[in-house]
C-alpha cells in the first residue's frame, strides 16, 4: 500500500480529496483564546487551510511564527477530534532533531496552556518522540522520550495502530520505520498511522526523505509542509546542475515547482529588530516582510573597560566594548586576507572575546543553560572552526555544557537567539575561489542573518568581501553577502584588533562596519 506516498510524489493531480465536515472558523475561535498571542491574519489563512485542503504547502520566511502557526494547527485538529468523538494520530517531522524537537515543544506547550485554561481533554493526549538507543535523550517531562524497540515504544505503536485517543509523534522517518518493525530483524510492516503529518523546515527535507514520511500518511490524510527556499536546502554529496525533474531537490520546492503547490504565505516577522530585518526582506522576501518588534536591543550593562575577571586565556581589546555596544545593531568586522582556510584563529578569538564580554555584561543573575539556549548563537560554515571556537571557549572556562550553540549554519537553521556571531573563518583568496558556490551561497548568508533578534555581528575576511567569480550566476549571489558588508554597512572605522598565534601576539588592521 503506497498512497497516498505515490501520488504526492509522481502523481499530485490524481490525489484523492477528502471533506470534512469543519468550520475552520469556529474551530479558531476555540483555540485563539489559548495562545500567547492571537494569530495574524496570514496565520489565520494557513489554520484554516489545513482543514480544506489536502496539501498545504506553508512558506514561513525567519522570525515569522512558523513553528507557532504549525502548533495552532495541531491544537486546532486536536480540537476537531473531541467535538467528533474520533481518534487521531499526529506525525511530526523534519531533516533535524533540533527542528523536531522545537516543534514537540510548541506543540505541548499549547496543550498545556489549554489545559490551565479550559480544563483537561476529555480524551487521553499524548506527546511523545521515538529514536534510536543511541538518539540524544529528550529531557522534558510533557515529551515521552522513548527508545525503538522498546516495550515503551510498543506501547506508542499499539496506540497509533488502534487510533482511538489522539497521539501526536515526532520522529526521523527512519525511527518510524523502524517502529514499524517488531524487532531490528523483521521486515517492516505496512502501517497507515498518520490522520495529519508535519514537515518542518522542509526546505531542508530530501524528496526521497520526505517519500518515507509519506509512507506513514493514511490515504485520506492531510499534510503540512513548512519551509522558506530562501533559505539553505538539503545537503548533497554531488553539485546539482539540472532541477528540472524535482526528485534531487528539497520537499517543498518539489511541491512548488514539479506540482504547482501554491505556497500559504506568513510575512509578519516577530524575531528581529529593523535593521537585521531590513536588509533581507529587500534582497530576498520582495519588501513584505514586516518587523514587528523593530526596537529589539541587547541587554546588557558594559564594563568600562576589561572586566576584573576576564579570562587569563584570553587577549582583551578595548574595542570589544564597541563591537557589543548594544546601539550597534549591526556590526561587519573586515580585515585583510591572509591564510586561514577552514579553521582561523584571529576570528576564533575574536569571537570567544566577544561571547565572554557578554555573559559578563549581562544583567541580573542567569542560568548558563539560558545564556546557550537563547541568548547567543554563534554560526560557521566550517566544522573545523567551530571545534576551534569551542575549545577556545572551554579553556577560557566559559561553561558550554550546551554545545549546538556553536554550530554550522545548516545546522543552526531554524534556531534564534538575541545575538548571533558570525564567523566566516576563510581568508586565503584561493580557498574562497575553491569553494565560492558554498562559501558566498547567499542562503547561507541569509540563514546567518536572520537567526538574530537584536544584534549581529560578523567576522568576514577582505578575500570574501573582494571576491569575484568567473562564474556569473555566482557572482550575483555572492553581492548579496559582499553588498551587505559595503554598502548597507556603508558606515566604516578603522581600529587594531589583537589576537594570539602560534604563542605570538598579533595584530590586524580592521575596519568595523555598520549600517
Amino acid at each position: 500500500m503506497t498512497e497516498p506516498a505515490y501520488s504526492l510524489i509522481y502523481d499530485h493531480q490524481n490525489l484523492g480529496e477528502v471533506t470534512l465536515e469543519v468550520d475552520p472558523s469556529a474551530l479558531l475561535e476555540t483555540v485563539s483564546p489559548v495562545l500567547n498571542n492571537p494569530l495574524n491574519p496570514s496565520q489565520e489563512n494557513v489554520f484554516n487551510y489545513t482543514f480544506e485542503n489536502r496539501v498545504t504547502l506553508l512558506w514561513g520566511p525567519p522570525g515569522t511564527g512558523k513553528t507557532t502557526t504549525l502548533a495552532s494547527i495541531v491544537l486546532g485538529w486536536i480540537e476537531y477530534a473531541i467535538q467528533n468523538g474520533i481518534g487521531l494520530n499526529i506525525g511530526v517531522g523534519s531533516s533535524t532533531w533540533t527542528a523536531i524537537d522545537n516543534l514537540l515543544v510548541d506543540i505541548s506547550d499549547v496543550l498545556n496552556r489549554r489545559r490551565d485554561l479550559i480544563g483537561e481533554f476529555n480524551i487521553d493526549v499524548s506527546v511523545a518522540r521515538i529514536r534510536s538507543q543511541s538518539g540524544t535523550q529528550f529531557d522534558n517531562d510533557q515529551i515521552e522520550d522513548l527508545i525503538v524497540y522498546s516495550n515503551s515504544a510498543d506501547v506508542m505503536k499499539d496506540r497509533l495502530d488502534q487510533n482511538v485517543n489522539i497521539s501526536i509523534c515526532g520522529s526521523t522517518w527512519k525511527q518510524f520505520y523502524n517502529l514499524s518493525k517488531n524487532d531490528r530483524r523483521s521486515p517492516a510492516e505496512s502501517k497507515k498511522w498518520f490522520d495529519l503529518l508535519l514537515i518542518d523546515e522542509a526546505s531542508q527535507v530530501k524528496v526521497e526523505h520526505a517519500a518515507g514520511y509519506f509512507l506513514y500518511l493514511k490515504e485520506e490524510g492531510h499534510l503540512v509542509l513548512a519551509g522558506d527556499d530562501k533559505q539553505l536546502g538539503p545537503i548533497h554529496g554531488f553539485q546539482m546542475e539540472d532541477h528540472s525533474e524535482g526528485l534531487y531537490d528539497c520537499i517543498y520546492t518539489f511541491m512548488r515547482e514539479t506540482h504547482g503547490v501554491t505556497p500559504q504565505t506568513i510575512v509578519d516577522n516577530y524575531r528581529s529588530n529593523l535593521y537585521i530585518n531590513e536588509w533581507p526582506n529587500a534582497r530576498f522576501y520582495n519588501g513584505n516582510l514586516t518587523s514587528q518588534n523593530p526596537d529589539n536591543q541587547l541587554e546588557i550593562d558594559l564594563p568600562e573597560s576589561c572586566p576584573t575577571d576576564w579570562p587569563d586565556s584570553l587577549i582583551w581589546n578595548d574595542k570589544y566594548l564597541d563591537i557589543l555596544d548594544p546601539t550597534k545593531p549591526i556590526v561587519v568586522i573586515t580585515y585583510p586576507a591572509s591564510i586561514h582556510t577552514v579553521s582561523n584563529q584571529f576570528e576564533s578569538q575574536m569571537t570567544a572575546g566577544l561571547t565572554s564580554l557578554y555573559k559578563l555584561s549581562l544583567t541580573g543573575q542567569l542560568e548558563n543553560s539560558e545564556f546557550v539556549q537563547k541568548r547567543i548563537g554563534i554560526v560557521t560554515p566550517h566544522r573545523a572552526q567551530r571545534s576551534q571556537i569551542q575549545n577556545l571557549l572551554l579553556s577560557s572556562d566559559i561553561e558550554i555544557e550546551e554545545a549546538g550553540f556553536i554550530d554550522t549554519v545548516d545546522r543552526f537553521q531554524g534556531q534564534e537567539r538575541d545575538l548571533i556571531i558570525a564567523s566566516y573563518s576563510v581568508s586565503d583568496k584561493d580557498f574562497v575561489g575553491s569553494e565560492e558556490s558554498f562559501i558566498l551561497d547567499p542562503r547561507r548568508f541569509n540563514v546567518s542573518l536572520t537567526r538574530a533578534k537584536s544584534k549581529f555581528i560578523m567576522f568576514v575576511s577582505e578575500a570574501i568581501i573582494d571576491h569575484l567569480s568567473n562564474d556569473k550566476e555566482i557572482a550575483e549571489d555572492a553581492a548579496h553577502l559582499q553588498m551587505f558588508a559595503i554598502k548597507y554597512c556603508k558606515n566604516e572605522r578603522n581600529f587594531q584588533l589583537k589576537y594570539y598565534e602560534d604563542g605570538q601576539e598579533e595584530s590586524f588592521e580592521c575596519k568595523m562596519r555598520t549600517p
